[in-house]
């Protein structure tokens, strides 16, 4: 389908389906078997009622975490935190699950 016909069907400009197709490439591949792209997003689909606490608890056990980069001498991290534990961290910090999910997940995880 041309970004034309994309237009016409949505009722919108062809610049503004280009630009919308531009940004769409910037979006996280869903990590297979998890229908979120990262732990943070599993997070926000529990928070918004996608998922139950049993199913949050069983895919932040299983994600497959990246090592946590390190900081550099001011204390900031250059590389991206994306797909690390921190981003269970922020969505506890956050209110996006609640305490007792966050140290149920971590005492998995250690195990």
């Amino acid at each position: 389908m041309t970004q034309r016909e994309m237009a016409a069907l949505l009722g919108m400009s062809q610049p503004a389906v280009a630009k919308a197709l531009q940004r769409a490439q910037a979006v996280p591949e869903v990590v297979g078997g998890f229908n979120a792209a990262s732990p943070y997003e599993v997070c926000q689909r529990y928070a918004a009622g996608f998922i139950d606490r049993a199913e949050v608890v069983r895919q932040l056990v299983a994600w497959p975490y990246k090592p946590t980069p390190w900081a550099n001498e001011y204390g900031e991290y250059e590389e991206s935190m994306d797909g690390t534990w921190q981003e269970v961290v922020e969505a506890a910090d956050n209110g996006l699950i609640d305490d007792a999910i966050y140290d149920e997940v971590l005492k998995k995880t250690a195990d």
